[in-house]
């Protein structure tokens, strides 16, 4: 009996912390300036989408009357089958890979940052994660220890798979076959 209410004990202690690692999560997209939606088209895919748009932005003092500004948007699943622990450890990639994007539009204002902006480019994904495990710790939610208790680690792993690129020649496949499937 009192190994089941442990076992329910830590069950609601990880969902309490996912939630919590949720709103943080989201107010520090917000304080950064990403615009997130929850959307039911993130739902049927399965996955968040994160992209980067230059929107217009009226300006009186520009000869063309307006500036062409950045801006980060998340596309977050209104509703999900993934677990709040993985989905906090995606979103902590996503924060992640904003913080790669700031890195790399950074390097590539000045022409000498070319070859440091090629290989953050290179190692997004390893970069983008190390971001995110640092955020975590900052947020006190793992601690600073080598160690990731048993449960979080699997979702961390599971979280990494569900984040992981295609390969380019994955790529390359899928664009054939869409090609091939829509006749072009």
């Amino acid at each position: 009996m009192v190994g089941k209410n442990a076992h329910k004990v830590d069950t609601e202690t990880t969902q309490d912390m996912a939630e919590k690692a949720k709103k943080k999560l989201f107010q520090a997209f917000e304080a950064k300036g990403v615009h997130i939606s929850e959307s039911f088209n993130a739902s049927i895919r399965g996955e968040m989408k994160q992209t980067v748009e230059r929107v217009k932005i009226p300006d009186s003092l520009s000869p063309l009357g307006y500036i062409l500004e950045r801006q980060h948007r998340l596309e977050v699943s209104k509703f999900s089958d993934i677990n709040q622990m993985r989905q906090v450890f995606i979103l902590a990639y996503h924060l992640g890979i904003y913080h790669v994007e700031q890195d790399i539009e950074r390097l590539t204002e000045g022409w000498k940052g070319e070859w440091e902006s090629w290989k953050i480019r290179r190692n997004r994904y390893k970069k983008a994660w190390s971001y995110a495990l640092n955020w975590m710790q900052d947020a006190g939610f793992i601690d600073d220890s080598t160690t990731i208790p048993k449960e979080l680690e699997l979702e961390l792993d599971a979280a990494k798979v569900d984040t992981k690129p295609l390969s380019p020649m994955r790529n390359i496949v899928n664009d054939m076959a869409k090609k091939q499937f829509l006749g072009l």
